[in-house]
Formats: C-alpha cells, sequence, structure tokens
C-alpha cells in the first residue's frame, strides 16, 4: 500500500481490513508514504500480481506509465 499521508494510508488500510479481515494482511514494511512510493508498492510486486490505481486522475498517468515499463497488469 502506497499514499502520500500516512494517515489516508491507515484509514484505508483500517476499512479494508475490518470489511475483509480473511483478505486483507499488509505488513508494516509493505506500507509506504511519499510522492515516489508507487514505484516501491509496485517493485514488490511478483508476476501474475495486479496493482489497483486509486488516485486523483490527474495522477494516474505516471503509475501507468510505470507499470506498463515493469510489465505489471492494473
Amino acid at each position: 500500500m502506497a499514499d502520500v499521508q500516512e494517515k489516508r494510508l491507515n484509514a484505508s488500510y483500517d476499512v479494508l481490513s475490518q470489511k475483509h479481515p480473511d483478505k486483507v494482511s499488509v505488513s508494516v514494511d509493505a506500507k509506504f508514504i511519499g510522492f515516489d512510493t508507487y514505484q516501491k508498492a509496485m517493485d514488490m510486486l511478483r508476476l501474475g500480481d495486479i496493482a489497483i490505481v486509486a488516485t486523483p486522475v490527474a495522477f494516474r498517468w505516471v503509475h501507468f506509465k510505470y507499470a506498463i515499463e515493469r510489465g505489471i497488469n492494473l
């Protein structure tokens, strides 16, 4: 998981883990804060994994470009 603000990342994680406790598990070392964190999160993915990009539309092209370059499914 990645977000610019730690508070927002934690809020997202809390909601997801409460709704789907048996399906959501993100370790502390897999949570990233900052503007370049989309790269760190995508770099952790293995072949066949999927990235969900839920940023404002104005920023998605950067994430799409990086995912395409790395061969990541969106």
